[in-house]
């Protein structure tokens, strides 16, 4: 199973396109926007942190009241790496709430607003 977090845009035919650069790849907590865009093409730039499925599941202090919640031998096997033997383990259900808690944190629900006629 895979995990993706990586922004993408619907483009023609049907398929995702990267926008070009580094920011959209960022981590929007982690990295400040004007830091990586002033900077991103330097030769010496390395500052950026890629949000990808390793940095949002054992890293981003984002998600870290999530991760402090899982139980020892989830909390283990995270932060071992161990996606084949997660997935395989008796906290796959636990497992699954963490991933769905992620996913609201990412991406919440926006309220519809009311406009006043």
């Amino acid at each position: 199973a895979v995990v993706s977090t990586q922004s993408g845009h619907y483009g023609r035919g049907g398929r995702y396109t990267k926008e070009a650069g580094v920011w959209p790849r960022a981590c929007r907590f982690c990295c400040d926007r004007d830091h990586v865009l002033g900077f991103e093409y330097l030769p010496f730039f390395e500052g950026t942190i890629i949000e990808d499925e390793e940095h949002c599941l054992t890293e981003c202090p984002m998600y870290h009241s999530v991760r402090s919640s899982l139980s020892d031998d989830l909390k283990g096997l995270l932060l071992l790496r161990n996606y084949k033997d997660m997935m395989n383990s008796a906290h796959i259900e636990e497992l699954g709430k963490f991933l769905s808690s992620c996913h609201r944190i990412r991406n919440p629900k926006k309220t519809p607003t009311s406009s006043s006629t």
